[in-house]
């Protein structure tokens, strides 16, 4: 006896049904091939660089760029290594790019993200921190790691975003700018120096 389905046979209705699983199975396996090739080979799409600019604000409100050696001025900024945070990355390129070493504590994330292209052409992605350099603060104590940086420059808020704009840095010009006009600078630089004058203050009567 023959039994008939929706116009088909037991038996042809069990070959619709099997290439069916056929195609399904080819499909997975395909998925899971080209997974592999991308992993294996590197051809998935890459991911961004993570990367940290740290703004420096002088105590009189200006700002220090520096010339790198791709000749563009900019923060201090570099790579963030695995397992490191912003603040941490923003830390250590402080030290190694400038020979000073600033508190994690003294260091300011502000909310800008940013996303663009390195002028080598690597893809990147990272956040605009800012610092705060008190009035002891000496810039014959800037040693710059000539390898990296050429020269810096201590300029008013205005002529910093000129030189970033004029330079065709969108990043720098967007990061320093949203900090200049969406952060309160001035609060938060005055509760730092008022921990700093603590700081001091302590310090002299300890040695005391």
């Amino acid at each position: 006896m023959i039994y008939i389905r929706n116009g088909l046979s037991k038996g042809a209705l069990h070959m619709k049904t099997r290439r069916r699983y056929t195609r399904l199975l080819n499909f997975l396996t395909l998925t899971w091939f080209i997974a592999y090739i991308q992993k294996r080979f590197g051809t998935e799409s890459p991911k961004p660089t993570k990367i940290v600019h740290l703004f420096l604000v002088t105590y009189k409100g200006e700002i220090l760029l520096f010339r790198r050696s791709c000749l563009r001025w900019a923060p201090v900024a570099g790579k963030i290594e695995r397992k490191e945070t912003f603040g941490e990355g923003a830390v250590r390129e402080m030290l190694e790019e400038t020979g000073i070493y600033l508190k994690k504590d003294n260091i300011f994330a502000s909310p800008f993200t940013f996303e663009g292209r390195s002028p080598k052409g690597q893809l990147i992605a990272g956040q605009a921190h800012f610092a705060f350099l008190g009035k002891d603060f000496c810039l014959s104590e800037i040693k710059l790691k000539l390898d990296e940086l050429i020269e810096y420059r201590v300029l008013p808020p205005d002529a910093a975003l000129h030189l970033l704009a004029q330079q065709g840095f969108p990043e720098g010009y967007a990061g320093l700018n949203y900090i200049l006009n969406h952060i309160p600078i001035a609060e938060i630089f005055s509760s730092f120096a008022v921990k700093e004058s603590i700081r001091r203050q302590k310090k002299r009567l300890k040695k005391g």
